[in-house]
């Protein structure tokens, strides 16, 4: 297998983990909603930007 391609592999898994993490971070923050949340900022995003970010998929080859 080429160097590229184990590269590209590589990514795709590290995109589904990073992908995976930000729903578990999705649903504590839901969890936690009604509560103070001290110490953390959240980024607004409008809801064209939410449909970019949610929309990258990847590819089940991997």
């Amino acid at each position: 297998m080429s160097h590229t391609l184990k590269n590209i592999i590589r990514l795709m898994i590290e995109a589904r983990q990073l992908e995976a993490n930000r729903q578990i971070a999705e649903m504590q923050l839901a969890a936690y909603s009604g509560e103070e949340l001290s110490g953390l900022r959240m980024v607004k995003t409008s809801p064209k930007e939410r449909q970019v970010l949610t929309s990258q998929q990847v590819p089940a080859a991997c």
